[in-house]
């Protein structure tokens, strides 16, 4: 989000665990997992779900009225099975065996939600159809919903459909808003005794609570269905408002750009919209907005924000034929987007100990504020930051001080950056005893205001699988003449165990020109990570990788950064003066904050 920048150069102050200089590499002590844990590791890493691109996926479109064939030979079409909340379809299988294993599971799901406003609908996609076998599985396991035949996937097609035990939830609008698997108990050579993560359910409950899905796309078990082409030439009819522009917005740009959120104009609405075409026409041929800066080639990274092929074109199609409207039938169903606490009602809020009073109008310095100590040993599943006077708040960055050891980067705060919510597999620690250093930078906007910032916490419902880490990797021997145009520099670390990285947050400051982090295994081989071939300070990112980079312990992590300090540099303040480290926006940085995730092996909680 932009105003990101503002909050990663304080993040020089977390430089533990990883502050490795340039020109130098720290020295660690490999620590080589034993055969028996390494094979618990990979196990872990094997039984967790893949998930998938939502974009790919074709999240937040709408899924065509399809006429249906039902197993009792009469007809109906999609939308008549939807319920007043939306749509459940599951893909069965009546001889896969995955698919067996889930149908008491959803049956459950069946009984429980359809009384909460949801429509069930069963489909067997494979061809030929086996009738008998559907009739005495629907005997078997109870299911209320109609059963739909789909041999030719008409409507698998239009799903997207590739497998037995799939399931499709759509709400009151045919958006779709999550496909994959129920939940993470079954798969191809995994049975856990229970689910860890429930994806279809966690949907549900998210779409009856108007809350965003968090986990749209994950790869489904089951048998693989046939390949299928589509039969028709009747692709979508030239792009309208309502039916097509208005889902690629609402997906792509209106987090932002709405009625108090932080772009600086609203685009959640047609008159809004065809107020802003001949710019929206601008940004979308020239690739700058959505801002997405990572190179292609790298990631895949979770919720990219670029815009999809596709996406481009309808975009684009709609403006040349004018930007028409379309049924408003075709609408999806407005976005919710809530204020206060996004993640729920926390389970432990710590605020700044009073409040402060901000000054109507000149220069605050940097406040910080200590909270009080948490009282008890906690696994957070979701952090949030809360400002009560957001329109001053420009950024906060918090530290956490455990007990007995050093002051460490914990979370940060820019104006409509979303919390920070794990899915289930995954949490922070946060031991007991623990404080936390509010860094606040306030910006006075002619009205003098009191805020009383606070931060909230969720718990994780479980143990989980896999603990969060961050730290930062960083180089402080910067030196960049006046004029120069191309000077590069390099941070460097050595991984002292396994590690599987989960996201990377490059930073730099007005002279950056490009960033790369590199991965070298001690094999030999190597990975790009990330690669920013253009830097703009404003826009600055934590870059989430869909699947976590796995490395063994040995593997060099190598970080280069380009400056550029001339006057060619359209966003150089002063390109006549030599520029070095420091923390002010006029001077420079070169870091990168690392995330990581490994393998949970504390005690439970209350035997430590």
């Amino acid at each position: 989000m932009r105003g990101l920048s503002r909050i990663l150069p304080l993040l020089l102050l977390a430089l533990t665990g990883f502050g490795v200089r340039a020109h130098g590499s720290a020295r660690v002590q490999h620590q080589n997992p034993s055969p028996k844990k390494e094979a618990a590791w990979q196990r872990e890493i094997d039984e967790r779900a893949v998930l998938l691109d939502p974009k790919e996926c074709r999240i937040g479109r709408q899924v065509a009225d399809i006429e249906l064939a039902y197993l009792d030979g009469t007809r109906g079409r999609l939308a008549q099975e939807m319920g007043p909340k939306g749509l459940v379809v599951f893909v069965r299988g009546a001889e896969c065996p995955v698919s067996k294993r889930y149908g008491s599971e959803t049956a459950r799901i069946e009984d429980e939600y359809r009384p909460r406003g949801l429509g069930f609908l069963f489909v067997d996609m494979e061809d030929p159809s086996a009738p008998a076998e559907i009739r005495e599985e629907v005997g078997a396991f109870g299911f209320e919903g109609r059963y739909a035949l789909d041999p030719e996937q008409r409507l698998g097609l239009e799903l997207g459909a590739t497998r037995t035990s799939e399931v499709f939830l759509l709400d009151a609008a045919r958006t779709l808003l999550y496909r994959g698997a129920i939940d993470d108990q079954y798969g191809r050579g995994v049975i856990l005794a229970e689910p860890r993560t429930r994806f279809l359910r966690d949907a549900l409950e998210s779409l009856l609570s108007g809350k965003p899905v968090q986990v749209e796309a994950t790869k489904a078990p089951g048998c693989v269905l046939p390949a299928k082409e589509r039969v028709t030439s009747a692709e979508r009819a030239s792009p309208t408002y309502h039916r097509d522009v208005s889902r690629i917005l609402q997906q792509n740009c209106v987090e932002c750009h709405r009625k108090g959120g932080a772009g600086p104009f609203a685009l959640d609405s047609l008159e809004a919209v065809r107020r802003k075409r001949a710019m929206i026409e601008t940004v979308v041929q020239e690739g700058s907005m959505p801002p997405w800066f990572a190179a292609p080639g790298t990631g895949p990274w979770l919720k990219e924000r670029r815009l999809t092929t596709e996406e481009r074109g309808t975009l684009l199609g709609w403006l040349a034929a004018g930007a028409p409207e379309g049924e408003a039938s075709d609408a999806p169903q407005p976005r919710q987007w809530r204020d206060g606490w996004r993640i729920g009602e926390p389970d432990l809020i710590l605020p700044m100990p009073e409040p402060f009073q901000v000054p109507a109008e000149g220069l605050v310095d940097l406040q910080y504020f200590q909270t009080e100590a948490t009282p008890a040993d906690m696994w957070v599943k979701s952090i949030q930051l809360l400002p009560e006077a957001v329109q001053v708040v420009h950024h906060v960055v918090v530290y956490i001080r455990m007990p007995d050891k050093p002051q460490e980067y914990f979370y940060a705060y820019v104006p409509g950056c979303a919390p920070l919510v794990y899915d289930d597999s995954v949490a922070r620690f946060v031991p007991a005893g623990s404080c936390f250093r509010f860094d606040v930078h306030y910006t006075p906007n002619g009205i003098a205001v009191s805020d009383r910032t606070r931060m909230g916490f969720v718990r994780a419902r479980r143990p989980p699988d896999f603990e969060a880490f961050m730290r930062t990797l960083t180089n402080q021997e910067l030196f960049i003449p006046a004029g120069a145009s191309d000077v590069s520099f390099n941070a460097s670390f050595e991984l002292p165990w396994r590690t599987m990285i989960r996201s990377v947050a490059p930073h730099m400051h007005a002279r950056g020109k490009a960033f790369r982090l590199e991965a070298f295994r001690p094999d030999g081989t190597s990975d790009l990570l990330i690669q920013l071939d253009h830097w703009d300070s404003e826009w600055q990112y934590y870059y989430d990788f869909r699947e976590w980079r796995d490395y063994p312990v040995g593997t060099k992590l190598l970080a280069t950064a380009w400056y550029d300090n001339s006057a060619a540099n359209p966003d150089n303040p002063d390109p006549s003066v030599d520029v070095r480290y420091g923390t002010q926006t006029t001077d420079e940085m070169m870091l990168i904050g690392l995330e990581w995730v490994r393998p949970n092996r504390r005690p439970a909680l209350g035997e430590r």
